[in-house]
């Protein structure tokens, strides 16, 4: 039993990194057909230090039959946050068709900015001030 208390006090600390990355991959069924091109994804948790910073970094394009076409993604600068939270800096950029554009821009852990615009010229034709509770229900 001594043994047993002692190991429940144990907290792994560690700095963790993941990723994948490559020319191409697909995925098909009978009714469609994706392509993901030229794609970076990468993850870091410090557990150094609380509270844990991580960030999030994505790229590249998709091409699907359920989509239509050809769709472009990156995150620049890559979402960054804290332990369980939602990222607090960052954006996503999606390029579609003609140049048009959806952009996520994160305000902090509580709200984002969503704007798009339909042919890739600024100003956006639309922004949308929400939160991630509301984004991601």
């Amino acid at each position: 039993m001594r043994y047993a208390s002692s190991l429940a006090v144990l907290t792994a600390v560690f700095v963790a990194g993941c990723g994948s990355s490559g020319d191409a991959m697909t995925t098909s069924s009978n009714t469609s057909m994706e392509t993901l091109y030229s794609y970076l994804n990468s993850q870091t948790l410090d557990t150094r230090v609380s509270p844990s910073p991580y960030t999030t970094n994505a790229s590249g394009t998709v091409d699907s039959s359920e989509l239509g076409g050809v769709v472009e993604y990156s995150m620049f600068p890559m979402f960054q946050g804290f332990d369980n939270d939602y990222p607090s800096s960052g954006e996503l950029l999606v390029t579609g068709a003609n140049g048009a554009t959806v952009r996520l821009i994160i305000i902090d852990n509580v709200d984002i900015r969503i704007e798009f615009d339909s042919d890739g010229m600024a100003p956006p034709d639309e922004t949308i001030d929400t939160t991630w509770v509301a984004f991601t229900s």
